[in-house]
């Protein structure tokens, strides 16, 4: 369902982009507004990983820096 609902926004995103580029700047309009959104979509599937891991400032923990942290997860992980 989850894929279903990505595919769904993505499609959307689209299809608004290609309408916009459409109605300013006709058929020409509507093929950059398609490139460009193509290029979106290809670079948020490949890259979404590291952007939520940028925008989050994630750092890795190891059991030095961490104990607590790290033991809690491995507990956890374990259930």
């Amino acid at each position: 369902m989850q894929t279903l609902k990505v595919f769904a926004l993505m499609t959307g995103l689209t299809l608004l982009l290609v309408g916009t580029g459409s109605y300013f700047g006709g058929a020409n309009g509507a093929v950059i507004m398609f490139v460009f959104a193509a290029a979106m979509n290809l670079g948020s599937y490949w890259f979404s990983d590291r952007i939520v891991l940028r925008m989050y400032r994630a750092q890795i923990v190891d059991r030095v820096k961490e104990p607590d942290l790290y033991g809690m997860v491995e507990r956890l992980a374990g259930r």
